[in-house]
């Protein structure tokens, strides 16, 4: 999605990402004794009609079906957890399918309490997660000894209805018109758009967890994810014993107003981390300054990369973002890129995007299910954009970013308070905009270089957390336990023994970023 937008990413690969594949940073994991002797794996996938109704909650009923995934040979069960629309008209409300996977503990004789794995975005698809590093969850030790459960949530991946839109992901110039297709589509179908919101997510695993059979259960959150495990611990903390939340999105914050800072600060950590480096300092000196310059000189006359494509100074800002979105992988890249560009050299730029992946269609393919579109701005628009008037947004972010970066970090903010116009999802009860208090005993992770969920709010949110364990990876990005061996010793650690904190000496023992120099070679 828009690269100003959250979590998940995290919407583009770079928002929409937060998962837990140890291999894979893009996509931002976790399961049932009364199955364990059960394999339901078909390739046939999801389309599948249910065969035979399983335990059930009071809102919620799990069914068994064929798998909508590969499960890579590990012992699964598979279905679809069947849930009110909106609950507060249960009687009438329309009931939706949401997609569920159970991978056993490898060892067997799980713990009696499983991961519930909780994707960003919002919108993307745990499913697909899984599928796509299926060993980067089961083989990196934290579900060693407990049943792993993941769960497309309402409205994306293979849930049904989903709300991908095929219309903004197909066209190819004015997306507004394309949303405001999909809405008639959808709306038109019968969906109530605003019934996908956090709330109504919290209450689907909670009811999940019940309806698998399980009295309490360990959330695991990246991005998105994390917002939603906090959801779950306000309103149904007996069914939590433990959660884990990586690249904290917590409620209080206002995206409108503090997205384009959490870039500002993301910047600064790595100036200053350049700056303590004296090959990186030697050779990049005064690197804020020579940013802010270059990126004024591009907005006044574009350069033109490799490829032929124009750069201007958001083009600039955007790879930036998706660079420290990528933490170690993309970081170390920047001085270089910055002092090249201004230079009018653009070969960094593209090896920078080549490094990250980078694509310049804003959206997914059309059948992608990888990624939810009305599922992002039900969430985005109704939880955040609601809360905060567009001019008091504009206001606020042009005077308290660098002139040279206000237009161009701002821009996606203003483009989606345009679609949420077309979205027309109102505003969600105040609760929603309120910090969440619980002492649940919760393990924190956070980057001091993400861009997306900065490490400010994961502070703010372990201020309310009175059982919380807060570690910041100063070299780190989004999505630690992603990638982050370290992050991933925290998280097996915390499940085995969530009331006290884990042994966080690897956290300072990092290694430095690798950065490119002068007349090294581009990646």
């Amino acid at each position: 999605m828009y690269r100003l937008t959250l979590i998940a990413a995290i919407v583009l690969s770079v928002l929409m990402a937060a998962c837990a594949p140890l291999d894979d940073f893009e996509d931002d994991a976790f399961f049932d004794d009364e199955f364990a002797d059960e394999e339901f794996v078909d390739e046939e996938g999801f389309e599948d009609e249910p065969e035979a109704a399983g335990p059930s909650a009071e809102n919620g009923s799990f069914t068994e079906t064929a798998c909508q995934i590969e499960t890579a040979g590990y012992e699964a069960t598979c279905g679809f957890l069947t849930v009110p629309e909106n609950r507060a008209d249960s009687a009438n409300t329309n009931r939706i399918d949401l997609a569920v996977v159970v991978i056993r503990a490898p060892f067997g004789s799980p713990e009696p309490d499983p991961i519930v794995y909780l994707s960003g975005g919002p919108g993307s698809s745990a499913l697909l997660d899984f599928e796509g590093d299926p060993e980067g969850f089961v083989e990196s030790g934290y579900m060693d000894n407990r049943d792993l459960i993941l769960v497309d949530q309402r409205g994306t991946g293979f849930s049904e209805p989903t709300l991908n839109c095929p219309e903004v992901e197909e066209a190819e110039e004015d997306q507004f018109a394309a949303f405001e297709a999909c809405r008639d589509r959808l709306v038109a179908d019968g969906v109530d758009l605003a019934a996908y919101n956090n709330d109504e997510n919290a209450n689907d695993i909670a009811d999940l967890i019940t309806a698998l059979g399980y009295d309490q259960a360990n959330l695991y959150g990246v991005s998105y994810g994390t917002r939603l495990a906090l959801g779950v611990m306000r309103d149904h903390p007996e069914v939590v014993r433990s959660a884990v939340l990586d690249s904290v999105f917590p409620h209080d914050v206002d995206v409108p107003l503090d997205e384009a800072p959490s870039l500002i600060e993301a910047l600064e950590v790595m100036y200053d981390l350049c700056a303590a480096d004296a090959a990186c300092n030697a050779a990049y000196p005064d690197l804020e300054a020579r940013m802010l310059q270059t990126v004024a000189q591009l907005d006044a006359a574009p350069g033109v990369d490799p490829d032929g494509f124009d750069v201007d100074g958001a083009a600039l800002i955007d790879a930036t973002y998706q660079a420290l979105f990528a933490g170690a992988d993309g970081v170390p890249l920047v001085p270089r890129m910055i002092y090249d560009a201004s230079e009018g050299d653009f070969n960094a730029l593209l090896s920078l995007y080549e490094v990250v992946g980078f694509t310049r269609r804003a959206y997914q393919d059309g059948e992608d299910r990888s990624d939810s579109e009305g599922m992002y701005h039900s969430i985005i628009c109704q939880d955040e954009f609601a809360f905060v008037d567009v001019n008091t947004a504009e206001q606020q972010n042009q005077a308290s970013l660098p002139p040279e970066l206000a237009n161009g970090a701002f821009a996606g903010v203003l483009d989606i308070y345009d679609i949420c116009t077309i979205w027309d999802v109102g505003q969600a009860p105040a609760i929603e905009n309120q910090p969440v208090v619980s002492d649940i005993p919760t393990l924190i992770l956070n980057g001091s270089l993400d861009p997306a969920t900065p490490a400010s709010w994961a502070e703010r949110a372990a201020q309310t957390l009175s059982s919380g364990y807060y570690f910041e990876f100063t070299t780190g990005s989004h999505s630690l336990t992603s990638f982050d061996a370290c992050a991933i010793d925290l998280m097996a650690q915390f499940f085995e023994d969530p009331s006290s904190s884990p042994d966080g000496s690897c956290v300072a023992n990092a290694a430095p970023l690798e950065w490119v120099l002068p007349g090294d070679p581009l990646p």
